[in-house]
This record gives structure tokens, sequence and C-alpha cells, in this order.
């Protein structure tokens, strides 16, 4: 187990085990806090209003059938991450690696009124200069622990700067310089309830399923 900072948060971080190596199946899900409210007479002018920083990732994930001495690593972790108290980090196993050309090493560039708590888009350097297509929509990236998906194509200037457009918004400022990691992104997430089980067979396969929430 390990420490985990988010902001003015510290939590315990529990390793997921590392076999098998993907999921049978997995179930990636975006949620945003937008409140519509809609007139009954004039439909046309409905109201909007959406809740900064309020979004987040959800996942469900299913592991292939496995016999009971391969299922012991994976109970012992669902056991140890005491029902949501503690966390893990997760990502998407098919988007390990950016499908752009993702050329340099790009870290934050920080600066007056740039990456703020909540913005949807974040400043970056150290690209190779003048690259068309470094990340494509759909690329993830993590910044800290934080996962994000880029939202547009993200070119680099002569400069080998670029800004990326990216969900969810940023919950924290990011330091200058901090790296920003483009293969095997992952964030932080915690079990969706405090329940967890698993389904026994009597051919004596274990099946598990959990579901996760993004730490905020």
């Amino acid at each position: 187990m390990a420490t985990i900072t988010l902001g003015a948060n510290v939590y315990t971080a529990v390793t997921m085990p590392v076999s098998p190596s993907a999921p049978a199946t997995i179930a990636v899900g975006m949620e945003d806090s937008v409140a519509v409210v809609e007139s009954p007479f004039v439909p046309s002018q409905s109201q909007l209003q959406q809740w900064p920083g309020a979004d987040r990732w959800t996942m469900s994930i299913e592991l292939p059938p496995m016999s009971r001495a391969r299922a012991l690593p994976w109970l012992a972790f669902l056991a140890s991450l005491q029902g949501m108290l503690n966390v893990f980090q997760l990502g998407d196993p098919l988007g390990r690696k950016p499908s752009g050309v993702a050329q340099g090493a790009p870290v934050v560039a920080a600066g007056t009124g740039l990456n703020a708590v909540s913005a949807i888009a974040l400043s970056t350097r150290g690209w190779v200069a003048s690259k068309y297509g470094q990340l494509n929509p759909g690329d993830y990236l993590q910044v800290g622990y934080r996962l994000h998906q880029v939202t547009a194509q993200v070119n680099s200037d002569s400069s080998g700067n670029a800004t990326i457009a990216l969900w969810p918004s940023l919950r924290e400022t990011p330091a200058d310089g901090t790296a920003i990691h483009l293969v095997n992104a992952q964030g932080v997430f915690r079990l969706a309830t405090n329940k967890r089980q698993w389904h026994a067979s009597p051919r004596q396969l274990t099946q598990i399923s959990f579901a996760a929430i993004e730490v905020r």
C-alpha cells in the first residue's frame, strides 16, 4: 500500500493485481452535473445550469473466470479496499497508448490564468515542434493522479507548445513542469459501494466483478 495526495486529501492506495492483465469486459462511463429546467408552455425557453468541476469517470469491471488460486489475490485486493475507504489506480486497458504521433516530452506549462481549477483546457510545452496530430480526440493522458481524455486534435506550435482540450475538467492547478503521461494513463478510483461479492461455479471457477467511481 502507498499514500496518494489529491488536493488537501490523503488516501491509502491499494495495488491492483496484475493478472489477468485485462478484464473480460469493462464499461467506461462519463458523468456531468447539468440541471435542465424546461418550461411546460414554451419548451424552447429551457434553462441549463452546469456545476463546474462536478464531472467524473465511472468504470465497471468484469474479470474473466479464474481458478480459486488465481482469484485469491483479487479477493484480497477487494478486502483491502475496506469498502469505499481506500483507493486504487485504474485506466482504460484499450487506450494504453495514444493514437496520435505523441512526439516529445510534454509537461504542464504554467502561467497567469492558465490551467485553473474546473478548466477544460491544459496548457503544455515540451512537444516536438510543429507536429500535426500529436494527440487525437479520444486519446488519454494522465496529469498527476488524474485521468483525462482529449476532446480535440492537439497540434504543437513552432515552439513545442500545445493547448489540450480535455475532459473531465481539471481538479487542481498542476504545477509548472508536471509530467504528462501518455502511456498507460490512469486515474484514482474507489469502489462505488461498500458491498463486494463474487460467484463460484461447480467447476470451481470464480467470477469477480466490481464498479468504481473516480475520486474527485
